[in-house]
C-alpha cells in the first residue's frame, strides 16, 4: 500500500492510530523503505501468556518460588491449556513475582498526547474459598519511562477464592511511558506451599480519549510514619492521570505525587493509592489530589509526633450496619482534633458467603466507611488504621480499601511515646511457618528494641479474649471470647507488660485488669449492641466496667502517664482511667 493510500485509509482511524501512524511515515522517509504496519492496537502482546511453553522464558522471575504446575495437578487444574503459574511447593516456598516487559516506545506520541489506553489481565485463584486467610496472586503492570523508572501502576484485586476469577486492570497510559512491566505476584501466607496461582494473561493496547472522572469517594489518610503520609482516593473511571499535589501548610501546592497506583475494583470504581514522602514530624501539611483536571478540596494533615510527643488517639471498633451512630462519633472525634483513629475490626457489615461473613457488598465500603468518616473531613485530615475483623477482614474489597504496612494483615508501629502492634485474630496462630505466623511476629515485636524504649505498649486486634456481653445463639452459644487468644497471646502480653489490649467483636464496653494488663473491648462503633451479661468464668480478667452502649474512646499520652476516657453517642462520660508508670 501506498503512502496516500495509507493516509486516505487513516480519515476513519482514532487520532491515536493516526499519530501513529504519521511516526512510521516519518521514520520510513528517513531511510526505512519498507511501508511501516498499522499500529498493533487490539492485540495480545505478551509472549506465553498461559505458561505452556516447555520453559517459563520470557518470563522471569524477579524473586521468589513461583513456578509453572504441569500434569498431575495437586492444588487446581489449569484455567485453559495444560499449564498454569503456581507460587511454589514445599521445600523452597516464599512469596514470588514473574514479569514480563512489553514496549511501548512505537506508541509514544500517541501516548504523551493521551491517546493510548492499556486493557490487562490474568485468571487468577487460591487455594480456599472467599473470606479465609489465604496465599494470594494479584497481577500489576508499572509504567516505566526510558530509564526504566517508574511512573505509576496498575493492579488488580487478589484472587481471593478457590475457583478461576478474571482479574482485569485498565486504564489510560500516562505520558513519557517507553516499556510496561507486566507482573503476577504471589504472597505466600499460609501454609507449607505458595497457593497462589495465574493462567492465561493479556495485555493489550487500545485507542483512547482522555476523560475526566468523577472523585466518588474523598481522600482518606492512613499512615502513621512521622516523614510520610499514604492515601487513598476513588474514582468512577481510570482514563485520566492521577496525582497528589501538597506543600507547607498555608503555601502554595507547589510539589507533586505522581507516583500513584490504582487497584480496579470494577468498571466504575477505581482506588488509587498513593505516598507523599520527606515530610517532618507534627509537622502540618496542606494537599489535594487530582484526577485528570477533577481535583478534591485542599486538606490539611499533620504528621505522627516525635518519640518523646504525646499523643491523642481514639479507638472504637464494629461501627457496621450502623452509619448513624458512628457519623455521631465521628463529628465528637473530629470537634477534640486527635493525632489518629484506630477501628479494631468490622468496619462493614458484608453477606455469609460459605459460612464465612466477610465485606463482599461493595455499596457498604462508601455507605458504611468512607461515608461517615467525611463528616467534618475527619479521614481528610486525621490518619485511620483498622485490625481486621471478621465482617470486613479477607475479602479482596478490603485490601483494595485499605493501605495496611507489612503484610497487610498485621503490623507495628511506634506512635510518639507509645509502641502498637495490630494482629488479624481472622488467621489461625502458631500454625504457620515462622515468617509467616502472628505469634512468632507477637513475641519479636514485644522484645525489639522499638517496644523496650516505649513508654507504653499497646496491643490491638479485633476478636476478644474475654467477653462478658454476647447476644448471639445457635453456634455461638455460650462464647466468652476466644480460647486460643487468651492461652497463645494473653501470656505472651502480660509477661511483656503490655499495658492496654484493646479488643472489638461484642458490640459493648468492657474493661478489666488481669496480671497488670487492662484488657478493653470498645466494640460501640454503631453496630447492634450487645445486652446479655454473661456470668464470671475462671481465669477472667476482673472486669470492672460492663457496658451496653454507644461509644468511643480517647486515649492521652503525656510523658508516663496514659488518660483514657469512654464517651456515649451524646458525648457524656462513662468511664475514665489513668496509668502512670
Amino acid at each position: 500500500m501506498s503512502y496516500p493510500t495509507l493516509l486516505r485509509s487513516a480519515a476513519s482511524w482514532s487520532p491515536a492510530r493516526t499519530i501513529l501512524l504519521l511516526v512510521g511515515l516519518a521514520a520510513a522517509t528517513m531511510g526505512d523503505s519498507c511501508t511501516p504496519p498499522p499500529p498493533p492496537f487490539d492485540q495480545q502482546l505478551l509472549v506465553n501468556p498461559g505458561f505452556e511453553e516447555p520453559a517459563l522464558a520470557p518470563w522471569g522471575v524477579e524473586y521468589g518460588s513461583c513456578t509453572v504446575a504441569r500434569e498431575p495437578f495437586a492444588d487446581a487444574d489449569p484455567h485453559a491449556g495444560s499449564a498454569l503459574l503456581h507460587g511454589g511447593y514445599e521445600g523452597s516456598v516464599s512469596s514470588c513475582r514473574v514479569w514480563q516487559d512489553v514496549g511501548a516506545g512505537a506508541f509514544a506520541i500517541g501516548i504523551d498526547f493521551g491517546t493510548v489506553s492499556l486493557e490487562a489481565s490474568a485468571w487468577l485463584r487460591s487455594w480456599l474459598n472467599v473470606n479465609n486467610f489465604d496465599d494470594q496472586m494479584l497481577m500489576r503492570v508499572r509504567y516505566l519511562d526510558d530509564l526504566g523508572r517508574e511512573l505509576s501502576s496498575i493492579r488488580t484485586l487478589v484472587s481471593g477464592d478457590d475457583a478461576w476469577l478474571l482479574r482485569e486492570a485498565s486504564g489510560l497510559i500516562p505520558p513519557k511511558t517507553r516499556r510496561l512491566r507486566f507482573e503476577l505476584e504471589a504472597r505466600h501466607r499460609s501454609g507449607a506451599d505458595n497457593d497462589g496461582m495465574a493462567d492465561d494473561a493479556s495485555v493489550i493496547f487500545r485507542s483512547a480519549t482522555a476523560a475526566d472522572p468523577v472523585i466518588t469517594k474523598l481522600p482518606m489518610l492512613q499512615d502513621f510514619r512521622r516523614d510520610a503520609m499514604t492515601l487513598l482516593w476513588e474514582t468512577d473511571s481510570n482514563l485520566a492521570n492521577h496525582v497528589v499535589e501538597w506543600g507547607p501548610a498555608g503555601g502554595l501546592l507547589s510539589q507533586t505525587v505522581s507516583l500513584v497506583e490504582t487497584t480496579r475494583i470494577d468498571a466504575t470504581h477505581y482506588v488509587h493509592k498513593a505516598t507523599i514522602e520527606g515530610l517532618s514530624a507534627q509537622t502540618e501539611y496542606d494537599y489535594r489530589v487530582k484526577s485528570g483536571t477533577t481535583t478534591s478540596g485542599v486538606y490539611r494533615f499533620r504528621t505522627a509526633p516525635s518519640p518523646s510527643g504525646s499523643v491523642e488517639i481514639v479507638w472504637l471498633a464494629d461501627n457496621q450496619n450502623g452509619p448513624g451512630v458512628f457519623s455521631s462519633h465521628v463529628a465528637h472525634i473530629a470537634a477534640r482534633d486527635p493525632d489518629l483513629l484506630f477501628v479494631a475490626g468490622d468496619i462493614v457489615h458484608g453477606t455469609l458467603t460459605d459460612g464465612v461473613l466477610g465485606g463482599s457488598v461493595l455499596s457498604e465500603w462508601q455507605t458504611q466507611w468512607w461515608n461517615p468518616l467525611t463528616v467534618s473531613n475527619l479521614a481528610q485530615t486525621t490518619p485511620v488504621l483498622i485490625a481486621r475483623g471478621n465482617h470486613d477482614g479477607e475479602h479482596p474489597y478490603s485490601y483494595a480499601y485499605t493501605a495496611l504496612p507489612e503484610n497487610e494483615s498485621w503490623y507495628s508501629f511506634t506512635y510518639g511515646n507509645t509502641f502498637i502492634v495490630a494482629l488479624d485474630t481472622e488467621t489461625p496462630t502458631g500454625q504457620q511457618t515462622s515468617q509467616n505466623d502472628q505469634l512468632t511476629y507477637l513475641q519479636q515485636a514485644l522484645a525489639s528494641p522499638e517496644a523496650a524504649a516505649a513508654e507504653f505498649k499497646i496491643v490491638v486486634f479485633h476478636r476478644p479474649p474475654w467477653t462478658r456481653l454476647w447476644d448471639l445463639t445457635g453456634i455461638f452459644t455460650g462464647y466468652n471470647g476466644e480460647t486460643w487468644v487468651r492461652n497463645d497471646w494473653a501470656p505472651i502480653m502480660e509477661a511483656a507488660g503490655v499495658d492496654l489490649v484493646i479488643c472489638g467483636h461484642s458490640h459493648s464496653y468492657q474493661r478489666g485488669v488481669r496480671n497488670g494488663t487492662h484488657y478493653l473491648i470498645v466494640g460501640g462503633g454503631g453496630g447492634a449492641l450487645d445486652t446479655f451479661n454473661r456470668p464470671a468464668g475462671s481465669g477472667w480478667p476482673t472486669f470492672q466496667v460492663v457496658q451496653s452502649t454507644h461509644h468511643y474512646n480517647l486515649m492521652e499520652t503525656n510523658g508516663n502517664v496514659l488518660t483514657w476516657t469512654t464517651r456515649d453517642q451524646n458525648d457524656a462520660v462513662v468511664d475514665s482511667f489513668q496509668i502512670v508508670h
